[in-house]
């Protein structure tokens, strides 16, 4: 019995001993309810981060290793993107990225952005932040010499283009930790917002950022709930011409989820598209001449401005009954949109702006928050 007894305690000591010289964390177990983009494996001081289309046509996915930086890197990922966490110097090229980083990271984690005029935070413009690129944007627009100096733990971009990527590995052998988010390429407007659990890996929020999108998306859940009552189901048509080609968003898209949620019928949920989708303006005016709602028209501030743009934009019935209405109510003076910044990890929001406007007795005092409301026609 006395010798059982030892031998156990041996084996205690001996665990004991092993965990003082090996860390025995474990990393938080980090589930995604509706992000499709990317994958998380947990492992014993580290996290292996798999992104399935780093870009729209790429056929390979990137994984990255997030390892302590006190632990060495296991020979199994030793070909992985190794980013040692939690970061503490973050760059960020990516304004959808933005919004996650200011709500997880410390002020002094951020050290500078790419494109510094498309940045809608007040408190963000203020910090005084170099800019790695004179436009928001991909590898292709970096500043190589600038990013050296800062010495950044982690540099989110986003790529559309395999010549983007490859620019993007000429970065990487220089030693910029470069890690590519494509939140844009989610169908639905949470499995976007849900990308917060990814920024959260790379700064060790893994349960603040949870805590916080359970919030967001029980939120949505609800408002969305609320827009199936409504027996209505008014027809919505988006965008605008842009240098003669007028782009729609693909019915699996979120923007299009986000009308359907609230209780909306769009016009194009057939074209098996996440992303936008080039349609003749004559095929427009087929489709959606008596449409019940027109949104998101590009930069208008007016009706008149549309009107002076294209005289053909009269014509659609939105147009006539003034039922158009623009997601720029949140713009800067350099045209950033919080739209597509706060928008992006706050889609119940966005929500709640929609079913006001397409169901206006089930929100009746609500004010409109990313959307406003187009008037000002200039013709009779």
């Amino acid at each position: 019995m006395i010798k059982t007894i030892k031998q156990l305690l041996f084996i205690v000591v001996l665990l004991l001993f092993s965990c003082a010289t090996v860390s025995c964390a474990e990393f938080s177990q980090v589930e995604l309810d509706y992000a499709r983009g990317f994958n998380v494996e947990e492992g014993n001081g580290y996290y292996v981060v798999t992104v399935y289309r780093p870009w729209g046509d790429s056929v390979e996915p990137e994984s990255y290793l997030l390892i302590d930086r006190d632990k060495p890197i296991p020979l199994e990922y030793k070909n992985l993107h190794v980013i040692k966490i939690p970061v503490e110097r973050i760059v960020t090229a990516s304004m959808t990225m933005l919004p996650f980083i200011e709500k997880l990271a410390p002020q002094e984690a951020l050290v500078a952005v790419g494109g510094k005029r498309y940045v809608y935070s007040e408190k963000i413009r203020n910090m005084d932040l170099p800019d790695v690129a004179s436009d928001a944007g991909s590898g292709l627009r970096l500043d190589i010499e600038k990013l050296l100096a800062l010495q950044p733990d982690v540099v989110f971009i986003y790529t559309y283009t395999a010549a983007e990527k490859e620019s993007v590995d000429r970065l990487r052998k220089l030693g910029i930790p470069i890690v590519i988010a494509s939140d844009y390429l989610e169908e639905t407007p949470l499995g976007v917002a849900e990308w917060i659990k990814f920024v959260s890996l790379f700064l060790g929020k893994e349960k603040e950022a949870q805590s916080f999108f359970s919030e967001i998306a029980e939120s949505y859940i609800s408002l969305k709930s609320l827009a199936s009552q409504s027996s209505d189901r008014p027809t919505v048509m988006v965008n605008a011409a842009i240098g003669g080609t007028w782009y729609v968003s693909g019915g699996q898209s979120w923007p299009a989820h986000l009308i359907r949620d609230a209780g909306a019928c769009y016009l194009w949920s057939e074209v098996e598209k996440r992303g936008s989708v080039p349609i003749d303006f004559e095929k427009v005016v087929e489709r959606a001449l008596n449409s019940n709602f027109w949104i998101n028209t590009s930069t208008w501030q007016s009706l008149a401005e549309g009107e002076n743009e294209d005289s053909r934009y009269t014509i659609f019935r939105p147009f006539k009954e003034e039922r158009v209405y623009n997601n720029n109510a949140r713009v800067t003076s350099e045209g950033a949109n919080d739209y597509y910044q706060q928008g992006i990890m706050r889609p119940d929001l966005i929500l709640k702006d929609l079913i006001s406007i397409f169901h206006p007795d089930l929100l009746p005092t609500h004010s409109l928050y990313f959307y406003r409301h187009l008037e000002e026609r200039s013709f009779p």
